[in-house]
């Protein structure tokens, strides 16, 4: 993946995390919560132990890049069997 389509995952994470908190929170408290100090109200642990195993807490910033990069993945291969069906 290049620089320029990392950079433009990375800043889509912080605006669907920004939203997302905002929508779980009530009113008074979703109006402190802006994209600079969104990772004060999200768990400090990146990982949980489940059955022996390290795994992603969901929704922490790297969990949420990483099923961006699935997504991206799966709507080019659909685009690029959609190119070979049409031709």
């Amino acid at each position: 993946m290049n620089s320029k389509r990392s950079t433009q995952i990375n800043r889509h994470v912080r605006v669907l995390l920004t939203a997302w908190l905002k929508d779980m929170l009530p009113p008074e408290e979703a109006e402190k919560i802006s994209i600079k100090n969104f990772l004060q109200y999200l768990p400090d642990e990146r990982y949980y132990v489940n059955h022996m195993r390290l795994n992603l807490n969901s929704y922490h910033p790297k969990w949420v890049k990483k099923y961006i990069k699935r997504i991206i993945k799966k709507f080019k291969a659909y685009r690029d069997s959609q190119r070979l069906g049409a031709s």
